[in-house]
């Protein structure tokens, strides 16, 4: 009767590695569909407080520094 080891063998890491790629396939194509709107908000909020921000700040200060 043989005894059964834990020994990697060499189509385990290819199992392993193919896994692992679509892994990072399946999580890179859900990233870039994520990413986009987010980063839309983000700008679309940072230009809004800039305008905001010029509008409502008065010329002295601006002249001052801080």
């Amino acid at each position: 009767m043989e005894t059964k080891t834990n020994k990697l063998n060499a189509r385990d890491f290819i199992f392993i590695g193919i896994f692992a790629a679509v892994a990072l396939l399946i999580f890179f194509i859900r990233a870039e569909a994520l990413i986009p709107p987010m980063l839309c908000v983000v700008i679309k909020g940072i230009k809004a407080d800039c305008n905001h921000l010029i509008r409502t700040t008065y010329p002295d200060a601006l002249r001052r520094g801080c």
